[in-house]
């Protein structure tokens, strides 16, 4: 049976040598444990700033090749911004995500996704 799992972290980096870890890597509260994969339902971005932002959103398998989901997307000044708008993501243990944006406390993420037991008889 699919548990759905909910991960919101606040205040994200603005530094890319040192994005915030939103999704993280094989934990049981906000990761992919083994013997599972998670489907990322949803990606949203919340601007609470005054100014625009720039954010970034990266995902790094396995923990060693990084690609972007989105690099430099604009939120508009106290709004929000969802970047998975009706895609799907498939990851698996030890995957992470991570995001920074242009300024340090700017922006909020949440990520919504589910996990399934990994299913090895196929």
């Amino acid at each position: 049976m699919a548990r759905f799992i909910s991960v919101a972290r606040s205040n994200i980096s603005n530094n890319s040598a040192s994005p915030t870890a939103i999704i993280t890597g094989a934990t049981n509260s906000s990761g992919v444990p083994s013997s599972t994969y998670g489907v990322v339902l949803s990606i949203l971005a919340s601007n609470k700033n005054a100014n625009s932002q720039n954010v970034t959103v990266q995902l790094i398998k396995g923990g060693s090749t990084t690609t972007s989901l989105i690099t430099s997307g604009q939120i508009p000044s106290k709004s929000s911004l969802e970047f998975m708008e009706g895609n799907k993501l498939v990851i698996e243990p030890g995957d992470w995500i991570k995001a920074y944006s242009t300024t340090a406390s700017a922006i909020d993420i949440v990520v919504s996704y589910m996990l399934n037991n990994q299913d090895n008889s196929i």
